[in-house]
């Protein structure tokens, strides 16, 4: 069961049926989400009365919701337990990386050796995650985001698509990295950061 219905959300489902899975359908709080061909089935909620032994995935994501998308998770109350590992077939993963509850790696992403993901990291199509990279919770990179080795990326953070980042780098939590800017300094907590060399945009408040 996928929570939300954008095209994260219809990437996931069908990374999801892909590896195998059956996916019942979507759940959202917009009265109008159309799920494609799969059913809208509730509003987030309704999680509850889904059959026992279901699993569910954080599709819910974006350039103007990153910072929010783990506050979802702790508002509906799921169990850790009862969320999915999303892996595409194709996406290449290290035998020694490790991601955790509700993460997602959709197709021709390649995440190197010792690579640590915590909770909900959504890795979209064609990243690359260098070794001994760590991912805190709710993070997402977007297609084609290169990640050179040692990358540290704060909760919630989002790399925008193409965006590379220098090895041994500091991503903070909730900042943001436009889309093909080439980051070679630390970037600070809620910071949103763009172009090549990427430089300073604006300075945001920290919600993540």
């Amino acid at each position: 069961m996928i929570l939300g219905t954008g095209g994260t959300a219809i990437d996931f489902s069908e990374a999801a049926r892909a590896s195998g899975n059956e996916v019942l359908g979507f759940l959202d709080d917009d009265a109008n989400a159309q799920g494609k061909e799969l059913p809208v089935l509730g509003p987030l909620a309704s999680w509850k009365d889904m059959p026992d032994g279901t699993k569910f995935f954080l599709g819910i994501g974006s350039v103007s919701s990153h910072q929010h998308r783990l506050e979802i998770v702790e508002r509906l109350e799921i169990p850790e337990q009862r969320f999915a590992t999303i892996v595409h077939p194709r996406a290449v993963l290290s035998p020694s990386a490790r991601l955790g509850p509700g993460c997602g790696v959709l197709a021709l992403a390649t995440l190197g050796a010792r690579v640590r993901m915590g909770a909900h990291v959504e890795i979209l199509q064609l990243c690359l995650v260098g070794h001994d990279c760590c991912l805190e919770d709710g993070v997402i990179l977007t297609g084609g985001a290169n990640l050179a080795g040692s990358v540290h990326v704060g909760r919630c953070a989002y790399i925008g698509a193409g965006a590379s980042v220098k090895g041994g780098a500091r991503v903070g939590a909730g900042s943001l990295l436009g889309m093909n800017s080439t980051l070679l300094e630390d970037l600070p907590e809620g910071a949103v950061y763009a172009g090549s060399p990427a430089r300073l945009v604006r300075k945001t408040i920290v919600t993540a």
